[in-house]
């Protein structure tokens, strides 16, 4: 079946941090999610062999609020072009490379599209604006998207401190306090490099923000506020490098929703952009 992007935003998100119960639930409505929007719960859980209240568990922990309003996503017209940007990839052609490698990133982004929601949106921007310093984390892939999160903020009123080097990294994470903040980029949320710096963060109780693919990850339970970035992984490609293409478009969101909601003024920008313009040639 083409599932409903929502849905699957939902199952990706915290595929991760489910029990064995629920990811049996979640293969299966994944796998037959057509049959089972004309089932009811009961009918389900037979299918499944489980429980009903085990499949009304599921159905919250998706963020549901019943069956009934799951099964109205598992219902929904697909995206058409869905079951391209899913499959793997499997062509030997440059072009059937190549659409298969962007198809997947497009996926991403639809799956990150329907998981954004405006009042974790809102709680960052109101993080970010009550801070004094803002500390940027990013460790391996996450790296760069963090270095370019740096360079857009950079244009604001708020200021940021960016280190590559992991023991400085760990440094001015011990030197911020609770009228700072943090926003760690991370694929997994699971890096044991980076769970020691969020470690130091949470216990100078500065309030964290996460981009992450992974919703239940030790890193989003000591975040404030979790935003997620949805990718599948493929046989040729892990999917950290599909996920990098909606974590830049999440940073980019963050930035705009603080220049318009924060800062509201154009000086910021326009020396800034003043000083770039020197060093191009005329």
């Amino acid at each position: 079946m083409q599932m409903d992007s929502k849905f699957m935003s939902r199952i990706q998100s915290r595929y991760e941090g489910m029990n064995k119960t629920e990811t049996t639930i979640a293969d299966y409505l994944s796998r037959h999610g057509e049959e089972a929007c004309y089932l009811s719960i009961s009918d389900v859980a037979d299918k499944i062999g489980v429980s009903k209240s085990a499949v009304s568990r599921f159905v919250r922990k998706l963020g549901y609020k019943g069956y009934r309003e799951m099964r109205i996503d598992l219902a929904a017209p697909p995206d058409t072009t869905s079951a391209f940007f899913f499959s793997d990839i499997e062509a030997n052609s440059t072009m059937g490379i190549a659409q298969s490698i962007i198809g997947n990133g497009i996926s991403s982004l639809s799956l990150t599209y329907a998981a954004l929601n405006e009042k974790g949106l809102d709680a960052a921007v109101e993080i970010l604006k009550n801070a004094d310093i803002c500390g940027l984390y990013g460790l391996g892939g996450s790296f760069p998207i963090a270095a370019s999160a740096y360079h857009r903020f950079m244009r604001t009123s708020l200021t940021f401190i960016f280190q590559q080097d992991y023991h400085l990294q760990l440094q001015t994470a011990a030197r911020l306090t609770k009228d700072d903040c943090a926003l760690i980029i991370s694929h997994t949320g699971r890096n044991k490099d980076m769970l020691r710096v969020a470690k130091i963060i949470h216990e100078r109780d500065a309030p964290i923000v996460t981009i992450t693919g992974n919703v239940f990850s030790p890193l989003a339970k000591m975040s404030q506020v979790v935003i997620p970035s949805i990718s599948r992984e493929t046989k040729l490609r892990p999917e950290a490098l599909a996920s990098s293409v909606s974590q830049i478009l999440l940073v980019d969101t963050l930035f705009a929703l603080y220049a318009i909601k924060v800062d509201n003024e154009p000086e910021y920008f326009s020396n800034i952009r003043k000083v770039v313009e020197e060093t191009r040639a005329k």
